[in-house]
């Protein structure tokens, strides 16, 4: 988180380049995966990088949970000036949305980044064809709001796009990627991950949602 806090929203679309020249260079099938502020990074290389056959967004970092659009957007302006704050108190267990190491500065870098992605995202045909969200009814940590209108987004510019989720029974913190000492279940979350990666159907608790969608059924 340290090292985060000094990364800037550009650095982070270059390092997000740089993973898929890496990529490309080991094979010419090229899946990438990310979560929480490395779903922002997949965001925009879905939104850009055509050499990508799947993205696969789990819990992205696309608006912070639990305030408005408008509120969001204050949020990063406020962050990216006041002194740089970094979340050093243990994990609550009864709060499995808080994370330990969160840094202002870097949040705020991470969201500027998936602004700029959802505004782009209006205006411009994403390049990946093939893009799946994973996303956690018990989080708070990330807007899926903003996850869900930037699903309808991609779908509406021609995107094959599908919404997973994981329902609150699950019980999974917001890195649902957690081992399963820490509070997460790797038993139950890693075949379906696994799953979504390869563009196979995953296998419960997770269950499709309705959006992406058109007409009158749209809930986005």
């Amino acid at each position: 988180a340290r090292v985060l806090s000094r990364v800037r929203a550009d650095e982070l679309t270059m390092f997000a380049d740089s993973i898929v020249e890496a990529a490309r260079g080991l094979g010419d099938s090229v899946m990438v995966v990310g979560m929480s502020a490395g779903g922002a990074i997949t965001a925009w290389i879905a939104q850009w990088r055509a050499e990508v056959q799947r993205a696969v967004l789990i819990a992205p970092a696309l608006g912070a949970g639990l305030l408005s659009e408008d509120q969001g957007r204050e949020l990063v302006d406020i962050a990216s000036i006041i002194p740089n704050i970094t979340r050093t108190t243990k994990p609550d267990t009864t709060r499995p949305d808080m994370v330990q190491g969160t840094t202002s500065r870097g949040l705020a870098e991470v969201l500027s980044l998936a602004h700029r992605v959802r505004d782009q995202a209006n205006q411009f045909r994403v390049r990946v064809k093939d893009i799946v969200f994973l996303l956690n009814e018990r989080d708070h940590t990330v807007s899926e709001r903003a996850s869900l209108e930037l699903a309808q987004r991609w779908f509406d510019h021609g995107a094959n796009v599908a919404v997973y989720k994981f329902p609150a029974s699950a019980k999974l913190p917001h890195n649902v990627m957690e081992a399963t000492g820490r509070g997460g279940n790797t038993e139950m979350v890693h075949p379906i991950v696994m799953a979504l990666a390869r563009g196979m159907i995953p296998p419960p608790p997770v269950t499709l949602q309705s959006v992406p969608c058109r007409g009158v059924r749209c809930m986005v």
